[in-house]
């Protein structure tokens, strides 16, 4: 009997430290503590923070109080940066330590003495100086390709908020999507879409319809073929994320066929087998206008022109803008022997988005409506002929940071792990 009864005591008391263990390892806050350390460079311009299984972290005096979180420098009310620049002048570290899972920093500058407080996990979010982190970063911005359409529900995606923002993943990872069984009245795309923002305004009606009409005002509203292309790259901010959505498409309609081309992957392989043709094209700009006298039945006159090079590039080489609007080129003024270069790699690059092995066509039908980001699809369309019958399609646009916010702020509140992948705004961040 004793020796059943200290069994049990054992048993109780194992079982008691045992969770008083697992509670306290399981406290980040614990673990912080006693696995991360700091010390200050001598010159006191630089916090060093190391962790246990991991590399040291530095991080630059003036770049900490800069970021300073505490109430003074960055009120709950804002969360806005309000660091006066004086207080960058003449700043020495001048004591850290570890506390729990924040790590406390001292400093004095001309302005005076500071302190405050970083969570160690915030520190290792904006690390900048481990080996490779950048180019790890930039590994998780890079786009997926698709060898085909990824398609979502119109039913499914307004039935939830998880199929809502895997439908905007589908856009954002391979920048299309096509959307099914979308209603054909009461411009239920618009509504759920100004989830997302209100319409994009541009050089025509927020919201258009494209169908053949005699003498339109764009080659959209013909019969005819039209060139691979973006929207209105005449706009420092051009369109951003475009929905097309088609409301009729008779039978007897003979072409019309929708066609998309990534332009990330054709023009990663352009770097590749033509490297010489690839730096030009970031180099020489070319200008895209649009000029009109009237639009439509709106006495508006309207004259747009941008100027910058087909591709864009951030301070590690990385792509982070494609612009090709051929439709919308003005005469190319670039010095005379840059002349002959920026059109043989025009002409190489076009070639190459025609002959893509990833270009994609569609027939729509009523209901079907294509999303996607016209910072990274290009788009046209085969010539049809209407046998007497009707192509009408329903369209609009939603700004680009929009969509990324809204984007972004989802994945939060779904407590999704995926990377948000780069746009193609220009934008050195995804």
């Amino acid at each position: 009997l004793d020796f059943k009864m200290y069994r049990i005591a054992g048993t109780l008391w194992l079982g008691s430290v045992t969770g008083l263990c697992n509670r306290l390892f399981s406290n980040s806050s614990f673990l912080q503590a006693s696995s991360c350390n700091v010390s200050i460079s001598e010159d006191g311009n630089k916090l060093k923070l190391l962790c246990d299984g991991e590399l040291e972290r530095r991080y630059h005096g003036v770049w900490l109080r800069h970021n300073c979180r505490c109430p003074e420098c960055f009120p709950a009310y804002s969360q806005q940066n309000i660091v006066h620049h004086s207080h960058l002048v003449d700043l020495k570290l001048t004591n850290a330590n570890v506390e729990g899972d924040h790590v406390k920093v001292h400093w004095k500058s001309i302005t005076g003495q500071h302190s405050c407080e970083f969570k160690i996990d915030w520190l290792k979010e904006y690390d900048y100086t481990t080996p490779g982190i950048h180019a790890e970063r930039k590994k998780k911005e890079v786009p997926l390709i698709a060898e085909s359409i990824p398609t979502s529900d119109f039913y499914d995606i307004i039935s939830s908020n998880e199929k809502y923002f895997e439908w905007m993943k589908q856009v954002n990872f391979y920048g299309i999507s096509l959307l099914k069984n979308v209603p054909t009245q009461d411009e239920q795309m618009l509504k759920v879409c100004e989830r997302i923002g209100e319409p994009q305004p541009h050089v025509y009606r927020s919201v258009y319809d494209v169908f053949s009409v005699e003498d339109g005002t764009d080659a959209s509203y013909s019969c005819d073929e039209l060139l691979l292309h973006m929207d209105q790259n005449f706009f420092e901010s051009p369109p951003g994320i475009q929905i097309l959505h088609c409301l009729r498409f008779d039978d007897c309609v003979e072409g019309g066929e929708s066609v998309f081309v990534d332009t990330y992957p054709v023009v990663q392989e352009l770097r590749r087998k033509h490297p010489k043709l690839f730096e030009v094209l970031t180099r020489i700009p070319y200008i895209t206008y649009r000029t009109h006298h009237s639009l439509d039945d709106q006495d508006i006159s309207v004259s747009f022109k941008y100027s910058h090079p087909h591709i864009s590039l951030d301070s590690y080489n990385q792509i982070r803008g494609i612009s090709w609007s051929p439709q919308f080129h003005s005469p190319l003024l670039a010095s005379e022997n840059e002349v002959e270069e920026y059109y043989e790699a025009f002409v190489v690059l076009s070639t190459m988005f025609e002959e893509s092995p990833l270009k994609i066509q569609h027939r729509l039908k009523p209901g079907d409506c294509f999303v996607f980001n016209n910072h990274r699809m290009l788009h046209s369309r085969n010539a049809f002929n209407l046998n007497g019958g009707k192509r009408h399609l329903w369209g609009f646009y939603i700004n680009i940071d929009f969509f990324r916010s809204k984007l972004e702020v989802m994945s939060k509140q779904l407590n999704k792990k995926e990377s948000i992948k780069h746009l193609f705004n220009h934008s050195y961040v995804a």
